[in-house]
Formats: C-alpha cells, structure tokens, sequence
C-alpha cells in the first residue's frame, strides 16, 4: 500500500484550500493535506510533523510566503516548497526560486499544479539518491583516511622491520610514494605506478614536481611542501597530477617528513630527512561535485529571463565547459524530427549528415513503425524512441546510453544492433567516450544531451545518472520557457491587434470601469488613454456613435 505524501498547505482562505485539494484529489497521488491558516499554525506543524511537501500562499494577512519559505529552510530544509499565488510576478518568481523555492503556480494556472508536485516530488526523490551516493563517498574517503593513518603508525612503529611488511606497502589500496629533500622520487608503490600510469622501475630518481604535477597546480604543491618544511607537521591538499600519457587526475596527497636510513644506491643519505607521500585517487568524487555544480549552475539560467534559443546555448556551454567533453550538442523535437537546436565542438561533416534522424523508404517518404511513429536512425534515435534496454550494459534504467570505448560498436553483429540504420558516425570521427541522455518533460521524451569525447574512461555510473538528473530539469524548464515565449507572442500579437484596430474598442468590467481602449477610441471621444482609464461608461460625455462602441465592448 502507498504510504500517502504529507502536504501542509499554509492558506487563509477556505476557497483557494478546497480549490487546491480538488485539483490534487484529481491526479493519482495519495496525500493527507493537512491546513495551515495563520502563522502560529504553521510554525506549530513544522516542529510537529515531517511533511513530504509544503505549499504556501505568497501573501496571507499576518504572514507572507517569503517568511514561511525561510522558516521551512530552518526547519525542514530538503522539504520541497512551492509557492501558490494569484499575484506574483517574473522577478518575484525568480526572486523566490534563488532563495529556494522549488516551484510556483499562479492560482489562475492550478492546471500546472499536480505537474509541479509530481516534479517536486520526483526532485526530491532524486536528491535524496544524489546525498545517500556523496554520503557514500565520504564515508569511503574517511575509510581511506583512517586506513592511511593506521598504516603510517604501523610504519613507523615497525619501521626496523618493514622488510617483513613489503607486501602490505606494495599492495596497499592507496599510493605511498617517499621523496627527497630535493624532490626525486626515491621509492613508490605499485598503487602509485598504476595511478600514475607508468612503470614502476621508472619512478625512481624523477622530480615529483616537475614530471607529475599539473602545472596549473604546481603552486599548490609548491605552497603544500614549504608548509611541511616550516611546521614538520603532516599536511595535506588537493591537487592534479598528471599521468604519463597526459590524463589529469585529482589526489588527495597527505604528507609528512621523517628520517630516513640509506638502503643502497639511489636512496636518501643515511639520517636525512625524507617526504612519505600518501595518494588517493579522489577523481571520482571530484567529477560528481562539477557534474552537481553543472546541475545548479544550469537550474539557475533557465529560470533568468530570456530568449527560449539563448537559454538553450547557455545552457550547452555550461555542460561543455563543466564536464570537459569535445563535443556537446541538444536535440529538441521539431515536427517528427529531433535536430540539433544547440551544439559546440562537432565538425561540419558530422552536422551534416547527423542534424537530422529521420528514416526515409526508397521513394523520399517517411518511414514509420507499426503505430504511426516516425522512425528514428541510430543510437540518437534509439534512445529518444525510449527503445533502449536496462538489462543491456550500454543502457541505464533512465534510458540513457553511455559507454568509455565506442570503438566495438562498429564491428557489432546485425542481429545484435537494435539500432536503426546505425550510421557510427561518431566513431568513425574518432570519439570514444560517448553519452546520449534522454530530456524528459514528464513521461515524454522531447530530445537528449550528446556528449562525446575522443579520450576513453569519461564517464561513470555516478555522473550518468547526475546527468539524468539535469537532463529532466532541463526538459521541464525548457517546456516552460517555450510555453512562455510562446505566450508572449501570443499576447504581443492580441495587443498589436487591440492597438490597430479599425473601431473604436474599450474593455470594462461588471461595474463599467473602463479597464483598457485602444488608440481609436481615445481619438474619437476625444480623451487621453489616462483619462478614460479614471472613467466609466456612463461618464463618458460622447454622441451616440461612442454609445454604440460601448454597447460592443468586451467584459
């Protein structure tokens, strides 16, 4: 059985909370809503009860939406909050989203209601994921750390038998590496000749700063080890090294000095100081903090105002630069076809022949499926079909497809592609890591997120499914800034209408204020649009011709 959504829905008034509760009685969620009508009511059901969802009026007579959004935050932080307002305006709504709402409907929209629970909701849910996975990696970075210090002990305290313990120092799950005062490298482990990517005979008498640290990070280490020296305390930074075929990667790099006996030849003169090192590879958790940064940084430019195609390009150029790929490009649906609408480092040669997904027979038409659907070409279009198979090791359960070496897909049997027309234009144009991500608005696919890369490994299962994440703000927010640029025009073309008009036209309300008129008739009563705007039908002082234009006025 469903265990019902708690919702506490802060309103004053009793028709805007029966309103509410019949549009959500109309969806399929199983909720208890539980009403609060003033201050004192809410802050009472806050420290009583954990609720799955709070909604909130903008204004109330003792109370206002931006104050009850703060005290959620304080209370119940990761609870989502939409706001529900009759009132509220674009810079208002933007205001509220960056000081985190999640969400807001017009009280004249209730229609968008049960979307934005569902989404809110659906966000929730995938937060919680997103935290139970970073709680995960710190408790693996604070297993790591614990396992380093408890080896240091041990290697101090045994150091006169350290020979009896050379396995357990070669096949530590961290890398140790021992550098001297000068910088060479006089001892590592395997762990750090795999890290490094080099074979481990090698590492012997090389400058650690100058052959493996990023350049843009050499100040770091530089800074780290005078910091060493001065204290002759452990210290300990972030920072990138650099594998032997140029592939960064982020350590976590724990230092300390000791003394050290001479072993033989190539080693530390005997009593001199030495730096024992301690790598660990925190590549991964580096990757899903920029993919979350990427996620915030692309909710907060879809909710600044804008043009639909602006947003579109900004958003593209923040997934570029953030996750580092060659190429990006979005495809959203236009007519049967789903065409690149943004893109940033594929060739001329690939858009080509790419743009465009569509299957045609011989004789030029479309190409359909047994239900009517337009057929859709290769993997693109496997994926936007919403044809893809979770159990495959290509796919993800959110319909994703990814993988750190396309290369096999070009020698892929027929009868074990289920792909369309499979074109591989993306291998034969030398990309190997290659992520294509489904952009949901709800249950429908609308287009995806291409990512390729020429270099192998760039992805994980963490970062696909952080990039689903994005991807389903994306399709939202893109929906609803379409419909509202498309509203706009609607409105602009009503008003160029209303302006131009040949007669006379006015709009008044039950009471005959007169609300709006257009330019016509301010000419032919002989008033300014300010002055008519102060009056009402009857007070207009006009012939009968004005009389018969009121008779035909909108209400």
């Amino acid at each position: 059985m469903t265990t019902p959504v708690q919702i506490l829905y802060l309103e004053d008034d009793a028709r805007d909370v029966e309103l509410v509760r019949d549009t959500l009685q109309q969806s399929s969620l199983a909720f208890e809503l539980r009403i609060a009508s003033n201050r004192a009511d809410y802050e009472a059901a806050l420290a009583q009860t954990r609720f799955d969802l709070i909604l909130s009026d903008y204004r109330l007579p003792d109370y206002d939406g931006m104050a009850a959004l703060a005290l959620a935050r304080t209370h119940q932080r990761e609870v989502p909050f939409i706001l529900i307002s009759g009132t509220l305006g674009d810079e208002q709504a933007v205001d509220c989203v960056l000081r985190g709402a999640t969400d807001y409907v017009l009280k004249q929209r209730l229609d968008r209601l049960v979307p934005a629970v569902m989404r809110a909701l659906a966000e929730a849910a995938e937060h919680q994921k997103r935290c139970q996975v970073e709680e995960k990696l710190r408790t693996h970075q604070i297993e790591l750390e614990l396992q380093n210090e408890e080896l240091r002990r041990t290697h101090a305290a045994l150091d006169a038998t350290r020979a009896r313990y050379f396995d357990l120092y070669d096949l530590a799950p961290v890398s140790y590496v021992t550098v001297s005062e000068t910088g060479l490298i006089l001892e590592a482990n395997l762990s750090a000749a795999t890290l490094l990517g080099v074979v481990r005979s090698t590492l012997a008498t090389q400058p650690i700063f100058s052959h493996f640290i990023l350049k843009e990070d050499e100040d770091i280490y530089y800074r780290h080890r005078q910091q060493l020296v001065a204290t002759g305390a452990p210290q300990a930074c972030e920072l990138r090294m650099v594998k032997k075929d140029g592939t960064p990667v982020w350590v976590h790099l724990a230092a300390s000095i000791a003394q050290e006996p001479s072993t033989g030849a190539g080693q530390a003169a005997c009593g001199a100081p030495v730096c024992r090192i301690v790598l660990s590879d925190i590549s991964a958790r580096k990757q899903v903090e920029a993919y979350q940064k990427t996620g915030r940084e692309v909710l907060q430019l879809l909710h600044e105002p804008g043009a639909f195609a602006d947003a579109v390009q900004r958003v593209l150029d923040v997934l570029k630069r953030q996750t580092g790929c060659a190429a990006v490009g979005i495809r959203l649906q236009a007519g049967d076809d789903f065409p690149y609408i943004a893109h940033a480092g594929f060739s001329d040669d690939f858009l080509a022949t790419e743009t465009s997904l569509v299957a045609h027979a011989a004789d030029g038409g479309l190409c359909r499926d047994s239900d009517g659907n337009v057929s859709l070409e290769c993997t693109c279009g496997l994926v936007i079909s919403g044809q893809t198979d979770p159990r495959h090791p290509l796919f993800t359960r959110g319909g994703s497809f990814w993988t750190n070496n396309a290369l096999p897909l070009l020698s892929l049997p027929v009868n074990q592609d289920p792909r369309l027309h499979p074109r591989n234009q993306c291998m034969r144009h030398g990309y190997a890591s290659m992520a294509l991500v489904p952009i949901r608005n709800q249950d429908r696919i609308i287009g995806l997120i291409h990512l390729n890369d020429q270099r192998q490994g760039c992805f994980t299962p963490e970062v696909i499914a952080l990039m689903e994440g994005i991807a389903a703000h994306i399709g939202t927010a893109l929906m609803r800034k379409q419909a509202e640029e498309a509203l706009r025009e609607s409105e602009e073309k009503y008003r160029q209408i209303f302006e131009n008009a040949g007669d006379a036209i006015f709009i008044h309300d039950e009471q005959e204020r007169i609300l709006a008129a257009n330019p016509l008739a301010c000419e032919r009563l002989g008033y300014t649009h300010a002055e008519l705007m102060a009056m009402t039908i009857e007070q207009v002082d006009t012939p009968a011709e004005a009389r018969h234009a009121a008779a035909r006025t909108a209400h």
